[in-house]
């Protein structure tokens, strides 16, 4: 698990994190990338294809999909917020976890999970002034994205073995 060295708060390139939660020990494997996705820790998996729902696909390039399609609703930034940094793709995440985005000029916005882990912005919701940032928070905890990011879509870098320098899924604290 590579949770708690993120906890702790190293650099993890994409989305390097910065936690408020008090201190975690520092584990590693060999190179911090899985080989597999690991368990899904909801035991509960999408089975409906694309049949167009906001329960669809957690973990999935939201954004990406949509537009490849030419269908289903326009978001700003999606996502799907998780347990752990290497949960698979189309497993459900966490419900009722609170994400923030906070653009260039310090306008934010806020939402909560959905019972899937998804979050999104429609483009219609709003307008940032790229990059922006993200924060997660959970009773009272938080962790928050340090590097601006230039894409909405989240699961782009954030998928279960961590692409384009990130260090997994989004995890709540």
């Amino acid at each position: 698990m590579r949770a708690a060295w993120l906890m702790a708060g190293i650099l993890v390139g994409c989305s390097d994190v910065d936690t408020k939660q008090g201190d975690t020990d520092v584990i590693t494997d060999t190179d911090n990338t899985p080989a597999e996705p690991g368990e899904c820790i909801s035991d509960a998996f999408w089975t409906f294809g694309n049949q167009e729902s906001p329960l669809m696909h957690p973990g999935d390039a939201c954004i990406e999909c949509h537009t490849a399609l030419g269908e289903g609703p326009a978001f700003r930034i999606a996502g799907t917020v998780y347990s752990e940094y290497d949960e698979p793709d189309d497993c459900n995440g966490l419900a009722g976890i609170e994400v923030e985005i906070v653009d260039d000029e310090g306008t934010s916005w806020t939402t909560t999970t959905n019972s899937a882990g998804n979050f999104f912005f429609r483009t219609s919701q709003m307008n940032p002034v790229w990059p922006i940032t993200a924060t997660v928070r959970r009773n009272g905890n938080e962790i928050s994205m340090l590097t601006p990011q230039s894409t909405g879509d989240c699961s782009t870098c954030h998928t279960w073995n961590g692409d384009n320098g990130a260090a997994g899924r989004i995890v709540a604290p």
